[in-house]
Order: structure tokens, then sequence, then C-alpha cells
């Protein structure tokens, strides 16, 4: 082969470097996980030493509770040493696992009943066992009366299988926990439970002597998983977001139109969860309009690999070789208004997915503007600088 042949291939060859940061963590309210993912896409047009990568300050706590902020800063680092265009999207996903309907089951049940369809049966310790025995006296053993109802519920084992119920005697009446045993798998199943309760959901019949003799209602505690994606806008899988103007902790926060330079944070609201909405609070960096500019998506934008992502962040200027953005985000808070009895646990995503353009300078200083239309068909480029003007208009 001759030299101007090679001279041609090496001329024709193009590098392209993918940087993919991903975080996971965990953390949690009650039973609650907390995980962040970060995505790159890197997009090269000519031969070149490129590559722009997302970058974080992000130390998760050992457990996350209603009301907590989580220190997130995230900014787009350019590792490479040709100039680039970059944005980014929030892209935001929840698996939450919630009380469900319960399943029924007679106070004389011997035999577990099955839990409703799309739920699962909650099993407990032993240990949570002892706490709901525990100070009561035993009515119900097996699904039958007890042979003698003053055992030391501290210490008491179950031997068969059944439905099994202790009383407690307290000012009002009585009230009563309980779960079923399964003997052969050695498993425990709790009866649902009231909030700031220990009794179980039904109704008791007692004599007037306070012997017990019925339970009508009873179920077994069940839970249902439901998994919200980014894509999900139907009304069952509902992701909202709403902008705020004023200070997170505001009694009464002002709303404001979406990417409005005086936002302060995000809310996004997951209404799957139906009487008790998780809420999640994405604090926006104090300087983050100064130097991004929010476009919403529309239905002919681009997504994010076809996601809908409410829109992206486009940085302001041409992110130099070598340079990193300024900060974008500034935190993540699980919403003091969120009550734990919302969910028994539940998996939060957030997936920061970053786009780069290469751009060069040309002999007299200025930036070609190639590959921005590709973006957002109102991207415009200073004709002297080549820096970026994003605008959702014409």
């Amino acid at each position: 082969m001759s030299k101007a042949k090679k001279k041609t291939s090496r001329e024709k060859r193009v590098l392209i470097a993918a940087v993919l940061i991903a975080a996971v963590t965990v953390c949690g309210s009650t039973f609650a996980w907390f995980t962040s993912k970060d995505e790159v896409t890197n997009r090269l047009t000519a031969s070149a030493n490129y590559g722009v990568s997302i970058t974080e300050d992000f130390t998760p706590p050992s457990e996350w509770t209603p009301g907590q902020k989580i220190n997130k800063d995230v900014t787009a680092v350019n590792t490479g040493n040709v100039d680039a265009y970059v944005r980014l999207a929030i892209l935001n996903d929840l698996t939450i696992t919630a009380a469900g309907s319960g399943a029924s089951i007679e106070s004389n049940a011997t035999t577990k009943p099955d839990a409703p369809e799309g739920e699962t049966l909650v099993e407990i310790t032993s240990d949570k066992v002892k706490s709901l025995q525990a100070g009561g006296t035993l009515v119900l053993e097996a699904g039958a009366a007890p042979t003698t109802q003053n055992v030391n519920s501290a210490t008491y084992s179950p031997t068969a299988t059944g439905l099994y119920l202790f009383r407690r005697n307290v000012e009002s009446g009585s009230e009563y926990s309980g779960y079923f045993y399964d003997q052969t798998a050695g498993k425990y199943y709790p009866l649902v439970t009231q909030p700031n309760t220990v009794y179980a959901a039904g109704t008791f019949t007692e004599t007037p002597e306070g012997a017990f003799s019925t339970a009508t209602g009873l179920k077994l505690a069940t839970t249902k998983t439901t998994t919200i994606a980014n894509t999900d806008t139907a009304d069952a899988k509902l992701i909202s977001a709403t902008w705020y103007s004023s200070a997170m902790d505001a009694a009464t926060p002002t709303a404001t139109t979406a990417g409005k330079t005086d936002a302060k944070w995000i809310q996004l609201t997951y209404t799957a969860v139906d009487s008790n909405p998780i809420k999640l609070n994405i604090e926006l960096d104090s300087n983050w309009a100064s130097n991004w500019e929010f476009i919403a998506t529309g239905t002919t934008a681009p997504n994010v690999d076809q996601k809908n992502d409410f829109g992206y962040f486009y940085y302001k200027k041409a992110l130099a070789a070598a340079g990193t953005t300024e900060k974008l985000i500034d935190s993540v808070t699980l919403d003091s208004s969120v009550s734990q009895d919302a969910y028994e646990s539940f998996v939060y995503d957030m997936t920061v997915a970053l786009d780069s353009i290469q751009v060069t300078k040309t002999e007299d200083g200025k930036y070609t503007n190639d590959g921005v239309m590709t973006w957002i068909n109102t991207a415009k480029a200073d004709a002297n600088t080549g820096v970026p003007t994003w605008s959702s208009t014409t």
C-alpha cells in the first residue's frame, strides 16, 4: 500500500469515546433505597482525542428519611482535547412497594389464604412475632380456642399451622394483634394493622366476661409493587413535575414556569400511591440559570433514548477541552410531607444523561456550528464567538 493511501486511511479514521459513570448507593426510610445512575452519550464528527463525562459529589447517608436533604452536585467535564457543546437530561424512575389491599382470612383459618392478584403476603421475622404478642393474652391458637389463655407471650412459640391472636386489655376495652403461622415453611404472616395501633383490622366480639368469641373482617398484610418509569404519563402512573421559585422550606411554595430563570427547585410527584403520593425535590444550583438553559421536550423534539424526559438543560457556552461546567444540581430531598405509611420500600433512580457534540474553531477563532441543529431546530451560535444561544422559539 502506498504512503498516499495510508495517509488517506488515517485521515478517514474516527475515534469515538464513550464514558459511563454509574454510582449506585443504598439508604433508607423504614425500608427505603436510593440509587443514582449517570449516563453519558458522546458523539464525534471528526478524528480527535474526545471524551465528555458526568462528575458528581455524592455521599449517601445510611438512612434517607422524609425532609432529609442529600447533597448531590452534578457537573459535566470535558476529558478530551477538543471543545464541545453539551446538554443534560434528568431522568427519574421509581419503584414503590406499598401496602396492598390485604388477604381476607377467617378467624378459624388453618390454611394460608392467597394474596390478591399482583400483591404479595408480608413475611415477618420471629423477632417481630415476639413484639406482636408481647404483653398480650393468647385468645386464638391455630384457629381455635387455646387450651390455656394465660401463656407467657414473651416466650410462646406456635406449633401448628393456623391463625393466632393475642389480646391486650386497655382502658377503652381490648386491643388485638396476631399473625398466621405456616408450620411447614416455618414462616409468619402478620395481620393488617392500623397506623399507631397494635390491633388487627376487623370486628371482635367478646362475652360479658371479656372472653374472646369471634372476629370478622380479618386480613393478612400484603404489599403491592408499582414501577413508575420516566416514560409513564398515564393517569395511573403519572409523574408530574412542578417548578418553584420560593425556597424549599417555604410554608407555601410559589410555583413558576418550567425553565424560568427564577426557579430554585423542581418537585416530582408520583401519584401511583393514591392517598400518600411520593414527592422528591431536586434543588438546582443557585447560579444554574446563568449557565444553563432549560427547554421542555415537545412532541416533535428529540428525547433521551425516546424517553419522555420533560426536557433538557443546555450549557450556555462551548465546554473547553479539559474544562468543567458549572454545577447544575445541588441536592435531592425526600419531601417532608411524605408519610412513611405511604410505602414499605422504594427504589429511586436519578439518571443524568449527557449528550455532547464536538465543535472546532476556524482559523479566525470562531466555532463551527455543525451538529447543533440535530438537537433543536432553533439553536443558534453567535456569529463572532460561536457560543450557542439555546431557545425554544424562533
